[in-house]
């Protein structure tokens, strides 16, 4: 399982524009089918790691991503 953190960072000025167009991207691939535990992390199983991965570079200027491989996740009650 590979959870990625992400953190969109771009001039004020083109924020909305740059999340939109990230969004509207991240749907289109089929990206968001993964599970979202909050709106800057991404859960997805170890077979897609190469298409997300992929897609991240694509916003590798505007975007600051860290990935973490685990075996398992617990929610904390």
């Amino acid at each position: 399982m590979l959870v990625y953190i992400y953190d969109i960072k771009t001039a004020l000025k083109n924020y909305n524009r740059v999340k939109r167009v990230f969004y509207y991207n991240l749907n289109k691939q089929g990206l968001s089918k993964y599970y979202w535990k909050t709106k800057s992390v991404l859960v997805a199983p170890n077979n897609m790691e190469l298409a997300v991965d992929r897609f991240f570079k694509e916003y590798s200027k505007f975007c600051v991503v860290y990935k973490i491989r685990c075996k398992q996740i617990d929610e904390v009650e």
